[in-house]
């Protein structure tokens, strides 16, 4: 596997600093991410044509689910939008601080 260098100007290194800094926030806004799936209704609960075979999916043996209280949509928007905003900063951080020269030639 390749690694890219960080650009040798201090706002390169500067911007890398600040990503070694706060991997810990960006891995812990990943595993967050992965942990709120399961306080999302399952899509057998939500989908119109489930709904309309088999009465109440969510509480049919045939569908597996916990009797757990579910966020809803708009809640589930609330935690996903602010730790996927948290992982694109950084990759914007790494990628600037990695940016590669195009070279002409």
């Amino acid at each position: 596997v390749k690694r890219q260098n960080v650009l040798d100007s201090p706002a390169a290194r500067a911007a890398f600093r600040i990503h070694c800094r706060y991997l810990w926030v960006v891995q812990l806004a990943a595993w967050l991410l992965v942990f709120s799936t399961i306080l999302e209704r399952p899509l057998w609960c939500t989908q119109p044509h489930t709904m309309e075979k088999v009465e109440h999916p969510c509480y049919n043996d045939m569908y597996p689910s916990f009797p757990i209280p579910y966020l809803s949509f708009n809640q589930h928007l609330w935690i996903e939008i602010p730790l996927t905003a948290v992982i694109i900063a950084d990759l914007c951080v790494l990628s600037y601080s990695q940016e590669t020269q195009v070279r002409s030639g």
